[in-house]
């Protein structure tokens, strides 16, 4: 009997990341087939990465255009699943999920955000899913009984130390000398479905906390999921995407207003500050904070931000203590990727 062939379809570039390192665990235990969700720049981090994928559909915003790609990507998985004799998903994206139930083949989902969160995410996929890998602390409700709970954070499987060499070349491509300070600011385009009437930073906030980081002597660079205004686009960050984790290493902080960015920051070693109305409300990322790994802010507590920043970049002992902080917290964070792949190879 040939080895199972499993698809995996990443909806979001982190996804792309962790797929890719399953993929690579799994070996020669398994075939796999990729179908990359064209969002941001999966499709790009997929190219550097080199793999061989389909693209199912490019994301559509709002909660319309997502159901309606939803329901045709649903279609599409079918067809994929008995076109190509695919006897596993492996996905945080519902249509996968479906398929798989529709057509008697088993599926794996895997999430960070709790269900009461991302409720649409949750019982368009968890109710078809054999099986759910999850941080230790989100909160999956009904869904717990189907639950693998791994180490850590998602993003812990591509950004631990095992996995991820930071490239100091970044600097050059940066266009600054080698060690020079610099913050790296992340603006989300808060498009997605659950993103619905939540708020990030401010162009007035934004335009307070570079005035602030300019005056500390640092160099400021900014991604953006969306336009900014015309005063900011100087500081628009100019790399490759798969490099943007190099650029975050090196980074002296992360100020942003995404979820996914203030974990990776986090890991990597970089204090994040998160501006968000989600601050309070995710588990994986309020775990962060209560480690002091990460510092959470709503968008009307600019000025509480901005005190906190001075402070940072004032005290001699801050970033020295984050940095034993995160340390500490990988030494006894056990590596989250063995496990994952061993699920997915459990669904045979």
């Amino acid at each position: 009997m040939g080895a199972p062939r499993i698809a995996m379809l990443p909806a979001h570039p982190s996804q792309v990341w962790i797929l890719h390192q399953v993929a690579l665990e799994l070996g020669a235990h398994a075939e796999v087939l990729w179908y990359v969700r064209d969002k941001e720049v999966s499709c790009q981090v997929a190219d550097h990465l080199g793999l061989r994928y389909s693209s199912i559909s490019a994301s559509r915003r709002g909660l319309f255009g997502n159901a309606f790609e939803f329901m045709a990507n649903l279609f599409r998985a079918i067809r994929e699943t008995r076109r190509n004799g695919i006897e596993a998903w492996v996905t945080k994206y519902g249509p996968g999920n479906i398929a798989a139930r529709v057509l008697g083949k088993r599926s794996l989902a895997f999430i960070d955000d709790d269900v009461d969160v991302v409720p649409f995410i949750a019982w368009t996929s968890f109710p078809f899913a054999d099986r759910i890998v999850s941080t230790p602390t989100t909160r999956l409700r009904r869904f717990s009984r189907k639950a693998v709970r791994i180490p850590g954070n998602l993003e812990l499987i591509y950004l631990h130390p095992d996995r991820f060499t930071p490239d100091s070349s970044v600097y050059n491509e940066l266009g600054i000398p080698l060690g020079s300070r610099y913050a790296l600011i992340r603006l989300s385009g808060l498009q997605a479905h659950h993103d619905l009437g939540i708020r990030g930073i401010s162009s007035e906030l934004l335009g307070k906390i570079i005035e602030l980081l300019r005056a500390e002597g640092m160099e400021v660079f900014i991604s953006s999921e969306s336009s900014v205004g015309r005063e900011f686009e100087r500081y628009l960050i100019r790399i490759a995407p798969e490099r943007i984790h190099h650029a975050l290493f090196y980074a002296r902080l992360f100020i942003g207003d995404s979820q996914t960015m203030t974990s990776e920051s986090a890991l990597l070693g970089t204090p994040a500050f998160r501006v968000s109305d989600f601050v309070g409300r995710l588990s994986y990322v309020n775990r962060l904070e209560e480690l002091g790994l990460a510092f959470g802010y709503r968008p009307d507590d600019g000025d509480r931000l901005i005190a906190d920043l001075i402070y940072s970049l004032g005290s001699c002992g801050f970033f020295e203590d984050f940095l034993a902080r995160r340390d500490a917290f990988l030494q006894v964070t056990q590596d989250p990727l063995p496990i994952f792949a061993k699920e997915v190879l459990g669904l045979f």
